[in-house]
């Protein structure tokens, strides 16, 4: 599934890089680029990057707004989550 999400992010026009140490994953909107966290189990990469997606679909600013968090959670959710 994590394979899916990238190449759905990248058709969106959305680069994916991976990066060591710091955060589990960041939505860099200058760069059209999300960045994962290399090392991590593959649950939390796939939640990782769905969130980041989230705040991609909505043009999030960099940083953690109360508001753009509960937004992106809520756009993973519906990615990774069948509502049956």
């Amino acid at each position: 599934m994590i394979e899916s999400l990238i190449q759905s992010a990248e058709a969106r026009g959305y680069r994916i890089r991976w990066h060591r140490g710091g955060p589990k994953a960041a939505w860099l909107p200058h760069r059209s680029t999300i960045t994962l966290r290399v090392g991590m189990d593959d649950t939390t990469t796939l939640c990782s990057l769905a969130h980041e997606l989230g705040h991609a679909h909505y043009g999030d600013p960099p940083g953690h707004h109360g508001a753009h968090e509960i937004r992106a959670d809520r756009f993973a959710a519906r990615l990774l989550v069948s509502p049956t």
